[in-house]
This record gives structure tokens, sequence and C-alpha cells, in this order.
């Protein structure tokens, strides 16, 4: 780790695993991002597995490690500020399967179904048994959005559902700038959204 690798941007806690994202690390290019996983073999022992987790596909930017999530045998990276098909901040999302010993291997990346520049998709995850949930706080001028994929229950693959928005929101309110999920609930904080007649108090929403 050095000076400006923005390490401890994201964290999410499994069971034995500790991913810790850094969206600025320097790699095949600059500031393209990076996350770590560590191990606890032993009470309060915690140690590097494998090696870093990287974009199968790093451009300068792209943010990768600005969000993280844990669940299993998956770990799933943000890199909001990624180009999609061309559209600038667009943003995406990898997920990343542990392979025995052999450590942790990308077999998807999941990207909004309608791609817009700034959407920056992949601001904030969250991820259940059944669920990944994606948070995109550039959507429709910064009101943000939430979007839903079911995992499949034969393969890795993942399926888009729907999009949440906040339908009583407003442009800079950010909805979708943290989400978090248990196997009944999620949860969509808007840390700009009015709040009871208060400016930018924030707000958070369950569903």
């Amino acid at each position: 780790v050095v000076a400006g690798d923005n390490y401890g941007t994201s964290l999410d806690i499994d069971g034995d695993y500790v991913i810790v994202g850094a969206k600025w690390k320097d790699g095949i290019t600059v500031n393209e991002g990076a996350a770590y996983i560590f191990y606890q073999s032993n009470e309060h022992v915690w140690s590097e597995t494998y090696s870093k987790l990287v974009s199968p596909n790093p451009e300068p930017n792209d943010n990768f490690g600005a969000s993280v999530a844990l669940l299993d045998d998956y770990a799933v990276v943000g890199s909001p500020l990624k180009s999609v098909m061309g559209v600038i901040g667009a943003g995406t999302v990898y997920v990343f399967k542990k392979i025995g010993d052999a450590g942790w291997g990308a077999i998807a990346e999941i990207s909004s179904p309608d791609p817009v520049v700034n959407e920056e998709f992949g601001t904030s995850i969250a991820i259940n048994s059944k669920y990944l949930i994606v948070g995109a706080v550039g959507t429709n001028s910064k009101a943000g959005a939430v979007y839903i994929f079911a995992k499949s229950l034969l393969s890795d693959d993942w399926v888009y559902l729907n999009k949440i928005e906040n339908t009583e929101g407003s442009a800079l309110d950010y909805f979708g700038s943290s989400v978090a999920a248990d196997e009944n609930n999620a949860v969509v904080g808007g840390f700009k959204i009015d709040s009871s007649g208060t400016s930018n108090a924030g707000a958070a929403f369950i569903y």
C-alpha cells in the first residue's frame, strides 16, 4: 500500500474472510483500483490470501474497489467510474468466486441494463443468497437508483429483475449511495435527500 491508494475505501466481512477496497491503487494503469482479501487462519490472526483482486479489463481511474461485498464463496467489487460499451462513467460490477486453494477468479461482469454517462453503477453493493443489489448515484442527475439482480439457481449467472428509484426524489439526492441486505429486506440510503423539511438531511428506505 502506498500514498494515494485510498486503501480502506470499502470493507466487508463474512465468516473468516475480510475484503478491503483500495479504489485508486495503481496497477497496469493509473488509479485503476484493487481489492484485498484476508483470511483468519487462527483466532485473531489475519493473513492476506492468494493475490489482490483486480479488474479483468483495467483502465485509468476505474474506481475498482470503491464498493465491495462478500458472501460465502463470492466476492463482488464495484467499479463505478468504469466506461461500459463506450459510455463514460457508466460503471460496472465484477463477481469473483473462490476456487479452492487456487484463489479467486472473475466469473461475471454486471452492468446497468441501459448504461448512461456518469451513472456510477457500482457506487454501493449488497448481496444475499438470492439477490445482488447495486447502487447507481449518478442516475437522473444524481437523483440515484438501485438495481436488483437475481442469481440463477443452476449457475453463476445473474439476471436483471428491477430498478428502484425514489419516486418522490429529485436531482442530487444520491439515492443508492449506500445499500444493505439480509435474506428478506433491502435498505437504501440517500445522504442528500431532504427530510422533514430539512435540506440534505438524508434518508434511508427499507424494502
